[in-house]
């Protein structure tokens, strides 16, 4: 089944039917988070500091991460 014939079938779940239960996941989300510095740089003012301390944060969890997931394979190469 086709990603279209599934939507006909059993219909497309629209963000306003998912109410106020991810109202806030967006905004934490770093591909929202990525375009705010640069946009914010094109506009000719300093990034907000939340978009900053975001991408930090998602930054050093998908490091550690990284570095925990290659500490594990390294010992079985």
């Amino acid at each position: 089944m086709s990603f279209t014939g599934a939507v006909r079938t059993y219909g497309a779940v629209l963000p306003q039917s998912l109410g106020s239960a991810r109202a806030g996941a967006p905004a934490a989300t770093p591909t929202h988070r990525f375009t705010e510095p640069g946009t914010a740089v094109a506009d000719g003012h300093a990034p907000a500091v939340g978009a900053i301390l975001v991408l930090a944060v998602w930054l050093l969890a998908f490091g550690s991460y990284a570095v925990l997931s290659y500490r594990r394979t390294a010992g079985n190469i």
